[in-house]
């Protein structure tokens, strides 16, 4: 990371340029702030920054005064200098000492900041390159070398060299030996969060990434020429060149195989499973960054597969095209389970919505898992037990690391059996209520009675009677009059069917008696309900009824 100090007296004026570069995404980290320039020296002293955004006009010690001491320390510090339209000749002289751009305040653009810092950055890092091949020695060197060459092929993914000479140069630069044909990008991926749980610290992310990077190095050493480094922890890229075979044809059997072998030796030695995708054969150097888009658009297209897959970016597979409606329907007869209060039917659902996950896509999955735990969470607490108390983990977190298909169908089976706990804490007394209510929600527009429902349970009427207001709080006949009523709702607003039409399918024959046991628990008629709605169909027939 390029360390980067940040001065300027206006507390608005330092939070503004903190807020406007997305920093580490671009090996910046901003490592202090300072008000004045005497307090930014003694912070310099200390923290050391490759680059110093400074201001101008400071009390204390302006930015004229602040570079020179900088200069005097023998400091390496780069500086770009913020100005105002007065600060001409202050401007001047801070280029004069070797300031390496400046900034209009009151221009400032987020990119033209970030171009300057980018161009800022590479000087700082040949510099260093240089100055290393000048002063140290060959052992020396070779202890940098990891670092270094992991910098210069991340600025290789993302773009930072067009010219291919230019990388050559950096190449050798750095002892690089990779050819310039049959070049191949793997990323190969941790995938199954529970790797994340077990070394959750930021320090064991770091060294098992750190053990990966060694293992994969070691496979790769084995094939030809090729390097391995970490873009994040639990991921890797090689960058694998094959100058041996001349033959294209033979190359994808060759990749799959070291593939292969990457995989198995991972799971010999760390105990960790990881899929691989891999791009097209590249070209040329400046190609990489289109063959590592390629590996990361492999491992999206090959979500759906089984965890320890190999998917070459050319594979033939399925697309994610399922809509994100797909699932809707079984959705909703979930939320009327958790409404029922039913964990034989929340638990059925939600076996469904598991076999038809395949096809949705990871950001679908991740907003139906979230919706899923909220609505599991409330039921829950209607039934004053928490759904935290009987997991392991925090389940959100959980949904956040999910890598692969098969993570969520692994979490809804913790989910399915944190509901079966809940089941049997419940006891018998919920699950026969649950049946109740569902046999009521099946049958609602029937002529149904306490006395059917009660025989469909085997148990007596009076017995039903008293254990459904005791779960409840609510008698049979209220109940059932509500779930009537909310049908009918839904009827009237989203359907053309005459208010007749709609008590018979709610269960009621009697239009004057629908209508006014519909006024008394709504508290408007039938067609009042529907007019608040702006329906356009003519109810002229119910309304002499009504």
């Amino acid at each position: 990371m390029i360390k980067v100090m940040i001065i300027d007296d206006e507390i608005l004026a330092r939070v503004g340029i903190k807020s406007i570069i997305p920093w580490r995404q671009h090996e910046f980290e901003v490592v202090a702030e300072a008000e004045n320039g005497e307090q930014a020296l003694e912070l310099a002293k200390e923290l050391l920054p490759d680059i110093a955004i400074t201001d101008i006009k400071m009390p204390l010690l302006n930015g004229i005064e602040f570079i020179k001491a900088i200069k005097e320390l023998g400091m390496t510090t780069k500086f770009v200098v913020l100005s105002s339209y007065g600060d001409f000749e202050y401007v001047k002289e801070a280029m004069k000492l070797g300031a390496e751009d400046y900034i209009l305040k009151l221009k400032m653009e987020p990119d033209h900041l970030l171009q300057i810092l980018i161009k800022i950055k590479e000087k700082i890092l040949q510099e260093k390159s240089q100055q290393i091949s000048l002063n140290k020695s060959e052992n020396e060197i070779d202890s940098y070398l990891p670092s270094m060459r992991e910098a210069l092929f991340n600025r290789l993914l993302f773009g930072y060299f067009e010219d291919n000479e230019e990388v050559h140069r950096q190449f050798k630069l750095m002892k690089i030996e990779l050819p310039q044909a049959h070049i191949y990008c793997l990323l190969v991926k941790v995938d199954h969060y529970e790797v994340f749980k077990k070394y959750k610290e930021q320090n064991d992310l770091y060294i098992i990434t750190y053990a990966i990077t060694n293992v994969v190095q070691e496979i790769v050493n084995d094939f030809h020429a090729g390097y391995v480094f970490s873009t994040k922890p639990m991921e890797v890229v090689v960058i694998y060149a094959d100058g041996d075979l001349p033959d294209s044809v033979q190359l994808p059997i060759r990749i799959k195989r070291l593939c292969e072998r990457i995989q198995s030796a991972l799971k010999k030695y760390l105990d960790i499973s990881v899929t691989i995708g891999v791009s097209e054969e590249q070209p040329s150097y400046v190609e990489i960054k289109k063959g590592f888009g390629q590996a990361v658009k492999a491992l999206q297209n090959g979500f759906a597969l089984p965890r320890e897959s190999i998917i070459f970016f050319n594979d033939d597979l399925n697309e994610l095209d399922k809509s994100d409606n797909v699932l809707g329907e079984t959705f909703m007869k979930l939320e009327q389970a958790c409404a029922l209060g039913s964990t034989d039917i929340i638990i059925h659902e939600l076996k469904l919505i598991q076999q038809g996950l395949i096809g949705v896509s990871p950001d679908s999955l991740k907003g139906l898992c979230a919706s899923i735990l909220f609505m599991l969470i409330s039921f829950s607490k209607s039934k004053d037990l928490s759904l935290y108390d009987l997991w392991e983990d925090d389940p959100f977190n959980q949904i956040e690391k999910f890598q692969v298909l098969q993570d969520y169908i692994d979490w809804l089976s913790m989910l399915i059996a944190t509901l079966n706990k809940i089941s049997d804490l419940l006891g018998d007394n919920h699950k026969l209520i649950s049946q109740a209510k569902q046999f009521i929600h099946d049958h609602y527009d029937q002529n149904i009675s306490l006395q059917m429902v009660a025989e469909h349970l085997h148990i007596s009427g009076n017995y039903l009677s008293h254990l459904f207001k005791k779960e409840t709080n609510e008698n049979f006949i209220d109940h059932l009059i509500h779930i009537r009523i909310e049908h009918a709702k839904t009827w009237i607003t989203t359907s053309n069917y005459k208010i007749h039409e709609i008590g018979k399918r709610v269960g009621y024959h009697d239009n004057f008696y629908f209508s006014k046991i519909f006024k008394k628990v709504v508290g408007v008629t039938p067609i009042q309900y529907r007019s608040s709605f702006s329906a356009s169909d003519n109810d002229s027939d119910d309304m002499k009824n009504d």
